[in-house]
């Protein structure tokens, strides 16, 4: 069952307008009001520790909009008040409300119709779509509920990305039959637990973005240049790009390094501070296509993935070294696929 939650995206916009209207600063108490509601602490529940972004610093983020200046020159913080700004006219408002009332309106099932079928039989997608004011990510996943932002979108609302997003939560359900797993596919307590979280997310994003959304990860004249010019890059460091990958699940299963940064060099592949394309979503949706186009491999074995991530690495072995692509050797195999049995 798929549900919208608009609070947020209605309040914020509300209070913009009337910040116009009225030609006086947001004060505080309201911005405290909207940060309470559920979409706003959505958001912020699940960037206060990926991105170190606070109540406190979106808070003064929306107290300064109407001032020249941003508070912060941080990446992150500065890209998210540019996207609260970037609503400031009342012709953005009016736009930004009607694709609220289209995306309240519209049903979801044909999105979900798709997610699931890329999803193991039994997969069940109960999910909360929160509206959100984000133009950090047009679309995330958490705890199974989606963030949907407003500021790109909405007026021409894609089954494909929504189909992406539940895809999400779908592997997250699966992954609820595996306590231990799901809770390590979120955050990690131990250099083994960034192993398997990143397995994890190479199979998630893998799985999403070649069923669900394939131009993603492509190149294409529609794209802005930034864009293109990140997948092209992308392309042609594939190879680097694995080894990379792999070398930081051999080092998670060594271990000998502070936890602090084997979560570093995984949020570097997970997240793209520039906020165009992670490396994740290129990586999984290649690792999955070199299974998908292996005569040997079952397309029951490719969706399967979402019970039993850790096949990954045993599926992907004999494609890899037949296309000569980097691949983790055999004994960090076993080790991982032992880790990963007991969860």
């Amino acid at each position: 069952m798929i549900t919208v939650e608009d609070d947020g995206a209605r309040m914020f916009l509300d209070m913009v307008e009337a910040s116009m209207r009225e030609g006086r600063r947001i004060n505080r108490e309201k911005v405290e009001r909207l940060l309470s509601t559920k979409a706003m602490s959505f958001t912020l529940s699940a960037y206060e520790n990926l991105l170190e972004l606070s109540k406190d610093d979106v808070a003064s983020m929306l107290v300064n909009l109407s001032l020249e200046h941003p508070v912060s020159t941080d990446p992150v913080k500065l890209r998210f008040e540019e996207g609260f700004r970037s609503c400031c006219s009342l012709e953005a408002v009016a736009r930004l409300r009607r694709g609220v009332d289209t995306t309240v309106a519209m049903g979801f099932g044909a999105a979900e119709g798709k997610a699931l079928r890329y999803l193991p039989p039994g997969t069940v997608i109960e999910s909360t779509v929160y509206l959100t004011v984000d133009a950090f990510n047009p679309g995330m996943v958490r705890g199974g509920d989606v963030g949907r932002s407003i500021l790109r979108g909405l007026d021409d609302i894609n089954i494909d990305h929504m189909a992406h997003e539940f895809h999400h939560a779908g592997f997250m359900n699966c992954l609820s039959r595996r306590p231990g797993m799901a809770r390590l596919a979120v955050g990690a307590d131990s250099t083994e637990g960034v192993a398997v979280q990143f397995i994890c997310h190479l199979v998630s994003e893998g799985l999403a973005n070649h069923y669900c959304t394939p131009s993603m990860v492509q190149a294409g004249e529609h794209k802005p240049h930034k864009v293109n010019e990140k997948i092209r890059a992308y392309e042609q460091n594939l190879k680097e790009m694995l080894e990379e990958a792999w070398s930081l699940v051999r080092d998670c299963l060594d271990g000998g390094e502070p936890l602090k940064k084997y979560r570093e060099r995984l949020m570097g592949i997970i997240i793209d501070k520039e906020s165009v394309l992670p490396k994740v979503h290129f990586l999984g949706e290649k690792i999955i296509s070199v299974l998908e186009e292996d005569p040997e491999i079952r397309f029951e074995d490719i969706v399967d993935l979402c019970l039993h991530p850790e096949n990954l690495v045993r599926l992907y072995e004999d494609p890899a070294i037949r296309r000569g692509l980097p691949r983790l050797q055999d004994e960090y195999v076993l080790k991982l696929l032992r880790v990963m049995a007991d969860m």
